[in-house]
């Protein structure tokens, strides 16, 4: 879990054993809103040279903890969603570019 552009984020990597071959990646972000909190789930892949990524679901949290059993149920659903997504990703799909030098990780 890592600290990005002020929401905690975590991913989920699947990479590819082929070089040039497709990465896939579901990821969750908690962003801190003051009297609740924001997650947002994307999935997405790239093969080093290009990218794409998506929305899955956003949830504001409202007066529920996070560690409630409904939060939990429906970011769980969001999560499966966007493994779901990323697995159904191939070349075609990639349309973004990353910028040139920049060095790809995954995920985007």
């Amino acid at each position: 879990m890592a600290d990005r552009h002020g929401s905690w984020e975590i991913s989920f990597c699947k990479h590819s054993a082929a070089e040039g071959g497709v990465n896939r990646f579901a990821s969750l972000a908690v962003t801190d809103l003051g009297s609740s909190c924001e997650v947002e789930v994307r999935a997405g892949a790239d093969d080093g040279s290009r990218f794409v990524r998506g929305l899955v679901g956003q949830i504001d949290t409202g007066v529920e903890p996070l560690d409630s059993p409904i939060l939990a149920t429906r970011i769980s659903a969001m999560l499966e969603r966007a493994i779901q997504l990323s697995n159904r990703l191939g070349p075609s799909d990639l349309v973004e570019a990353y910028l040139p030098g920049r060095k790809a990780t995954s995920p985007v």
